[in-house]
């Protein structure tokens, strides 16, 4: 699976992401800083990427909008720590991993899957 982090998502997902055998790129570090919402999620869409986030404005854009997008994980927890968020992170991956080209709304106790319209594959 193809991931791109959100600069708000926790950096600490990439290398946990990486030792699972995934690929990894991080907004402010692989791609410039402070981009607009529309355009990470368009580049997720043209390199395949499921998005990681902490901000609820890509459900919006997806939802309300009908933008397009190749995934997006929302993770509406605060103030949590790692250990906790990177959990949560390996239950989506063990039994969301069919959904994971949808919106998932990551709480600490449930995972809402939002059926969205997805990108085209390539």
């Amino acid at each position: 699976m193809r991931f791109l982090l959100d600069q708000n998502a926790d950096r600490r997902f990439a290398p946990y992401l990486r030792r699972l055998g995934h690929e990894v790129t991080v907004v402010s570090l692989d791609y410039p800083p402070g981009l607009p919402d529309r355009e990470i999620v368009a580049i997720a869409v043209r390199e395949a990427r499921m998005i990681i986030t902490n901000d609820p404005n890509f459900g919006e854009l997806v939802v309300r909008h009908g933008q397009p997008h190749a995934g997006i994980l929302y993770f509406r927890v605060r103030q949590v720590d790692y250990p906790t968020k990177q959990d949560r992170l390996a239950f989506v991956l063990a039994y969301h991993a069919e959904e994971l080209d949808q919106l998932l709304v990551v709480t600490l106790r449930t995972v809402r899957v939002r059926r969205t319209p997805s990108a085209p594959s390539t």
